[in-house]
């Protein structure tokens, strides 16, 4: 009669989901460089946003909490009308796991408030454009 050997109990890696960790990314390394949001972000580059800027409150020299670049704001709401998304709450999760919504973020969080405040903004100027005419680039847009 052969005899068995007992085995020890084997070794693995298991998977840690509440493990926190830190992870480095490099946003501007993992975009393609033919990524829509790259062009969204060409496009919002070139218009003159002085009248949104003008708007903030929050200026160098006051205390305060500085307010997200509207160039932020008009790119994102930009790639969601494009992959046509128009919830707040939607944008908020996509700013959080969709690297394009990250890339065009870059590092600035956007909450599901912030987000919802870009919508109503949004609407206000639907009868009423929010970006004045004279603001877009009279030259197509080109990727090279």
């Amino acid at each position: 009669m052969e005899e068995k050997q007992v085995l020890e109990p084997a070794r693995s890696v298991e998977a840690n989901r509440a493990q926190m960790r830190f992870v480095t990314l490099d946003l501007e390394g993992m975009l393609a460089e033919d990524h829509p949001a790259r062009a969204v972000w060409a496009f919002v580059e070139r218009l003159d946003l002085g009248e949104f800027y003008a708007r903030i409150g929050s200026r160098e020299g006051s205390a305060g909490r500085p307010a997200t670049d509207p160039r932020i704001s008009l790119a994102l709401w930009s790639q969601a009308t494009l992959d046509g998304v128009g919830s707040a709450r939607e944008i908020e999760r996509l700013c959080a796991v969709h690297l394009a919504y990250q890339w065009i973020c870059g590092g600035v969080t956007v909450n599901y408030h912030r987000a919802e405040r870009l919508a109503s903004v949004a609407q206000r100027y639907q009868k009423e454009p929010a970006i004045p005419e004279r603001s877009i680039p009279s030259q197509p847009l080109r990727m090279t």
